[in-house]
């Protein structure tokens, strides 16, 4: 099994859906996850199976440091 635990940043990607990106981790169960924004507080997606995130914490903030909102701080 991932080594997903609650606050793991994870990428998340279902076509069928439409989502494509890397949200939070909010709460882990047996087989499913639940996602949320992650600089929100709210769990916007649940019961999402664990096959379908995988832990990527390194590509987000990789991707956040270039961002303008980053780089203004």
């Amino acid at each position: 099994m991932k080594d997903i635990t609650k606050g793991s940043i994870v990428r998340y990607k279902n076509d069928a859906t439409g989502h494509d990106g890397w949200m939070e981790v909010r709460a882990v169960f047996k087989n499913t996850v639940n996602l949320g924004s992650i600089f929100q507080g709210r769990t916007t997606l649940k019961s999402i199976p664990i096959a379908q995130v995988t832990p990527d914490y390194d590509a987000w903030y990789a991707t956040w440091q270039k961002s303008e909102a980053y780089q203004c701080m």
